[in-house]
């Protein structure tokens, strides 16, 4: 099937013609030395007002300072209207292997829009009520009565867009070939799980399980991001000589979208509405509702810089941003009226994300092997400072290795704060010490309401019930009962007398877990201990964790949108599945006990539904807390705007159809609620678009002429209010730099 592949340039931010370089190169360097500043903290809390001024000037000014140029909307290939496309930012920016589909390996970026319009599954979990929705299924799962035998009832009339029936052979052979094939991620899963799997009739799939697993179901459900079996299309797959090493392009889609075309580099998507889509199983949903899938076409674009997404949505360019930050946001909103957010008003923000980020540790590595030493660096984090330096008070604490969609946060991060008041620490002289701080979300209301903010909601429902405390003592205490102290110039030595240095891991993509290490490098380097942070691209970011390439990093994980399915999230860590650094673990941390394999055995062996099974969840959770492979520390919270120009219907806290997430895959759910609205009267542009029709072993390029609708900026007066900015914004810094003087 030929693939049209639009050769459009890349956006704005990835564009060379930035004229005039002086203005904009010194005012880069002006806006790094401030953040700096800003988020690594060393600020009294009387100044962190003018540098919130500073940094939204700086944002403000850059945006302006730009050159005129024509962004996403010039780039639309010909006979494509504006109001038929939802332009997406993509999660994790730029896609590194463009033609790399094969989503059941490791390492492949699925987040342009792969896993939420063409794969699909068995089931979702609904984002608005908690409910199970039959996807590829036609009804819940199945079990015999001891849940060694499951059954899958599948949903007739589903066809792959190349017209091939989707049926129970298509589930059976995902299922076998990843238990074939050590080059599938979920390989050992599968392994540990399935004795057989079979397909009685065309529309039914029994697996045959090892033992008891009432949960195993969940393999073929996506309650957020994703999950372990996609179907993957047997007449496609059975035809290649290596399954693991075919990269499935152009894909197949069993899902409500095709590919259109994409950008050889990896910098946009354009996917295109089925022609059947009613043949879906998210078009079977969506006739019963008398709704449409989605829009006519879906553009992800990568856009790597919060002043190319600001500047693209103040254009009306960019109808859905991932993420940007809390100073960002604050410049988007008075650029552009049209711009919403999750809350009308402060903290704006998404707040119940279903992961949480935190500092992970590669627990095969010394000194991080040691628990009191992973505790020390817990208690060396000024917890305070670093929500105010890092996101001005838009986020939540996450004390508990769980996840936060608001179900989950109720019970096991509110649910918990009695029991996590009352942890203790055994110290090395036998004394004991209780390291939660409940007053923490207090004082960061106090700050808020020091911004001359009104805090009408729940302090806890706003910042979680608390973390812990800020213990620099005590840490020194743990980790000199290891051998390791500080030498006359106040930096900590390991025991063979070398200085111990730390790098902390981090992504270009996710902006908050960013500014999370730099706050927390900053914690550590005022504690004594050397540290650096390394920002990587989404697939090394994430490929250091699956093998263990790293030291600490600012990952996230370990979420589920429904609170009784919490217990088996932390299968991964069992035993069974650990892998030594260089191999493939579907646990980066490399954390094992046998008290925890005990733990996850029994959860794994009973209903959710059972009594049992919340009192072992509990036990996980607080196993998790007292050995600290990871410093749980915020949620992945969103300031995810979204511009009402061309579309309206998105979901926020007024109408909370389904959350914000249509970076995951029940954005398939999403979209049918969004409906077109007619765009503003703008000053029109003629452009000149290559496009390239491409099939297996030809290409032939055409020039074609669009007259398409984008603002215009008048390039004087831009340049002016840049200048203007920038002089406000240095003065500014002089003054507080006198002030610190």
């Amino acid at each position: 099937m030929p693939v049209m592949r639009a050769t459009m340039p890349a956006p704005a931010t990835h564009r060379k013609e930035r004229k005039p370089w002086s203005l904009h190169n010194a005012w880069i360097v002006i806006n790094t030395t401030f953040c700096i500043n800003w988020v690594c903290g060393g600020l009294k809390l009387r100044q962190r007002r003018l540098y919130n001024l500073i940094g939204t000037l700086t944002i403000l000014s850059m945006v302006l300072s730009l050159p005129a140029v024509q962004g996403v909307v010039a780039q639309l290939p010909p006979g494509i209207a504006r109001e038929e496309v939802l332009i997406l930012d993509i999660i994790h920016g730029r896609t590194a292997d463009p033609s790399q589909m094969n989503a059941w390996v490791p390492g492949t970026q699925i987040g342009w829009g792969l896993h939420q319009f063409i794969l699909d599954t068995l089931w979702y979990t609904s984002h608005g009520d908690g409910s199970l929705i039959n996807a590829l299924a036609s009804s819940p799962p199945q079990y015999n009565d001891d849940y060694t035998q499951l059954t899958m009832k599948l949903r007739k009339g589903i066809y792959w867009s190349d017209d091939v029936e989707f049926t129970a052979d298509d589930v059976v052979y995902t299922v076998e070939t990843i238990k074939n094939n050590e080059g599938f991620t979920n390989y050992a899963l599968t392994n540990k799980w399935v004795e057989s799997i079979s397909a009685p009739d065309k529309y039914t799939v029994v697996v045959e399980l090892t033992s008891a697993n009432p949960y195993f179901y969940t393999n073929f459900l996506i309650e957020v991001w994703g999950c372990p079996y996609y179907i993957m299309p047997k007449h496609v797959f059975e035809t290649q000589d290596d399954t693991a090493k075919y990269n499935f392009y152009p894909p197949v889609s069993l899902g409500p979208y095709i590919l259109d075309s994409r950008d050889p580099d990896g910098f946009w998507f354009l996917l295109k509405l089925r022609d059947d889509w009613q043949r879906t199983a998210v078009g079977v949903w969506c006739e019963a509702r008398g709704k449409l899938p989605g829009p006519k076409y879906i553009l992800a674009a990568a856009y790597e810089t919060d002043e190319a997404k600001i500047l693209a949505q103040s254009r009306h360019e960019l109808d859905w941003i991932f993420d940007v930050t809390t100073e960002g946001w604050q410049t988007l909103k008075s650029m552009n009226p049209a711009s919403g957010s999750w809350f009308k008003d402060y903290p704006w923000i998404f707040p119940y994300d279903c992961t949480a980020r935190g500092m992970f540790f590669q627990t095969d590595k010394y000194p991080y092997n040691i628990t009191d030493v992973r505790w020390a660096l817990a208690l060396a984090i000024n917890a305070t400072e670093v929500m105010i330096t890092a996101f001005d008070g838009c986020q939540i604490f996450v004390p508990v290795p769980a996840g936060m969609a608001y179900p989950t946060f109720k019970k096991w991060q509110l649910g918990l704060k009695d029991e996590l008041a009352e942890f203790t620490l055994t110290l090395p002289d036998e004394s004991t010490f209780k390291p939660f701080d409940p007053t923490i979300p207090y004082k960061i209301a106090d700050y808020a309401a020091s911004k001359g903010y009104e805090i009408t909601l729940d302090v806890n429902e706003i910042w979680g019930p608390g973390w812990w405390k800020f213990s620099p003592d005590v840490a020194t205490e743990l980790l000199e009962a290891h051998g390791l102290y500080k030498d006359a110039d106040g930096k900590w030595r390991l025991p063979d007398g070398s200085v111990w240095t730390i790098s902390i891991a981090a992504p270009t993509y996710e902006i908050d877990s960013t500014r999370m290490c730099m706050g927390v490098a900053e914690c550590w380097r005022k504690f004594g201990i050397g540290t650096s942070v390394e920002t990587l691209e989404g697939t090394p970011f994430w490929n250091n964790f699956n093998y263990g390439f790293f030291e600490v990093g600012g990952y996230w994980g370990w979420g589920s949108e429904d609170p009784t399915l919490v217990g088996r999230v932390y299968e991964s860590l069992h035993s069974m599945y650990y892998k030594p650094e260089g191999e493939y673990a579907p646990s980066g941390t490399r954390y094992t006990s046998p008290e925890l394999d005990s733990l996850i055995d029994e959860v794994m062996a009973i209903s959710p539904f059972d009594p049992k099974a919340e009192e072992l969840t509990r036990d996980i959770l607080m196993h998790l807390v007292a050995n600290m492979p990871a410093v749980f520390m915020f949620d992945c919270k969103k300031f995810s705007p979204y511009d009402t120009t061309y579309w309206v219907g998105f979901p926020n806290a007024e109408n909370p159809h389904w959350s914000f997430l249509y970076w995951c895959a029940g954005a398939r759910y999403i979209l049918p609620n969004l409906r077109s609205t007619v765009a503003p009267t703008v000053t029109t542009t003629t452009v000149t678009q290559t496009v390239t029709q491409t099939t297996t072993s030809v290409v032939t390029t055409t020039e074609a002429a669009q007259t398409v609708t984008v603002p215009t900026m008048d390039v004087t007066s831009v340049a002016g209010a840049g200048v203007v900015a920038l002089i406000v914004g240095v003065v500014v810094g002089w003054l507080v730099a006198s002030r610190k003087k």
